[in-house]
This record gives structure tokens, sequence and C-alpha cells, in this order.
């Protein structure tokens, strides 16, 4: 069975039918995203605006403890959310995670910083992107490019389905003793 990932009523997102391998991968999130410490990680994160180094530095200081605390925060919404993945590692139908609508937007610039860490952990750039032939290939940075291909997957779907509205199930058109009529030719 495949994954889905689907609308709720109330706006949220729910991904069901995961594959042990993709929960594993979901659980590991908070931890890549973890990694905005490092020197190639801060610089694809955070890049300086400019070559003017008092303007980079004004950025440094103003915009880089806000993005750092935004990031931040994505994670650890996701940490929580991931609390409540049902792990059914036996079960054939697989897991079920729940995020609710006020968390889609944590989630959405969370899979893109985790996308941006794997690939300057890495070295992945555009043409790495590009490259068919990766999926063939064997070692942990063709591994961080899958990965970065399916977070990004991952992430389009999630924007499709927090950008729909929220529905609502239209019962009112049955009195509680009804029926639906049969189609008419």
């Amino acid at each position: 069975m495949q994954p889905v990932v689907a609308p709720r009523p109330d706006g949220g997102i729910t991904m069901l039918f995961l594959p042990t391998d993709l929960s594993d991968l979901l659980l590991g999130l908070p931890a890549i995203l973890d990694s905005d410490d490092r020197p190639e990680v801060r610089s694809r994160l955070y890049p300086a605006p400019s070559d003017d180094e008092e303007a980079n530095a004004d950025w440094e200081r103003l915009m880089v403890p806000e993005l750092f605390a935004l990031i931040a925060s994505a994670r650890d919404v996701m940490a929580r959310d991931l609390e409540t993945l049902e792990l059914t590692r036996d079960h054939p139908v697989g897991g079920r995670l729940d995020i609710p609508p006020e968390h889609s937007s944590a989630w959405i610039s969370g899979l893109n910083a985790a996308r941006l860490v794997l690939g300057a952990i890495h070295g992945i750039d555009a043409d790495d992107m590009a490259d068919d032939a990766v999926f063939l290939e064997d070692g942990e940075r063709a591994r961080a490019i899958v990965l970065v291909h399916l977070l990004g997957e991952l992430q389009g779907v999630m924007i499709e389905v927090a950008s729909r509205p929220p529905y609502e199930i239209d019962d009112t058109r049955y009195d509680a003793d009804d029926t639906p009529d049969e189609p008419t030719e």
C-alpha cells in the first residue's frame, strides 16, 4: 500500500500507511534540524545577503537569530507531532501521523530546512539533484540525495494539501430515516 498524505476536515493533515522506513525517516527529522550550528549548514541556511561586510554583519546580528529561532520552533513542533506517530511496525498497512492545521507551516518550513541541511552536509548541488543516476548509486551521499528528493516530494504534497480549504461533511441532505436516492438515468 502506498503512503497517503490527506487533508482532514479541520484543515490538518493526516499521513497514512507509512512504512517503517518512512516512519524512521520522519522520526529522524528533528536530529537533522539540530545540525544548524555547523559552519557549512549555517552558510546554507543563513547566507550572507551581499558583498558588503557591514551589511552582512547587520544581517548576522539582526536576522540570523530570528531565522535560527524559526527553524528551532519548526523542529520542536515536528518533534512533538512525531511523538504521536503511531508506529505499526508489525502491521501490514503501516503507521499514521496526524498534523494539526496550526502545525502545517512549521512542517513545510522544517522539511525545507532539513533539505538545505542535508544539502550542505553532503555538498549536494543542483546538478546532483538533476542526475537520475544517483538512484543507482550506493553510499551516504547518494542516500542523502534521495532523501532530499523524498523530503521535497513530501513538502510539495503538504503544501498542496495545506493550501486546500478545510472541508465539512455535508450530512444535511438526508433526514435520519432517509436513505440516499437511487441514481436516475
